[in-house]
């Protein structure tokens, strides 16, 4: 605990896509922020489009990744979420094609205000969208409120690629 993690990527078997002169494909598994880490040496400002999935922290127990990131009752809970997500966020920035670069980032209800605000401070010459996507039409029921049926995807575009959107 407390302690630096040092990430490294460690050799398997080739992962192979059909013919050989095709480029490989590189699968990592770690914990998204060490894997970011990892990719800068020799991805920076070579990766055209990140999507990142980020815990929504909704205090769900049901998923394989702690999406109770933080606890309920404490009281900088937003807080703490948006400085988890700044960091791979600031990393995500310095992989990306500086011209060309997409982020995708999906997010529930609970924080898209904040990530929103967040994108926009951490990409402010870049074009942002929030598009809804339907989860299950006959919606998720919840305990005294609405049912959910939809989550938010925010697509953040760099210049070059605004202008062509636009034009």
């Amino acid at each position: 605990m407390g302690e630096a993690i040092y990430p490294a990527l460690t050799p398997i078997n080739a992962v192979h896509n059909g013919d050989h002169a095709q480029p490989h494909h590189v699968l990592i598994e770690a914990d998204n922020f060490h894997a970011l880490q990892l990719m800068l040496f020799p991805y920076e400002g070579k990766v055209d489009c990140i999507y990142i999935d980020p815990p929504y922290n909704t205090g769900a127990k049901d998923w394989k990744y702690n999406n109770d990131f933080v606890d309920k009752n404490d009281a900088w809970q937003h807080s703490k979420w948006l400085t988890f997500m700044a960091r791979r966020l600031r990393l995500a920035k310095r992989l990306l094609k500086p011209d060309t670069g997409a982020l995708i980032v999906t997010i529930d209800e609970k924080e898209y205000l904040r990530l929103g605000m967040l994108l926009e401070q951490e990409f402010p010459e870049a074009r942002m969208q929030m598009v809804s996507t339907m989860i299950n039409p006959a919606s998720v029921a919840r305990a005294g409120g609405f049912g959910r049926s939809d989550e938010y995807i925010f697509i953040v575009l760099w210049a070059r690629l605004r202008q062509l959107a636009s034009g």
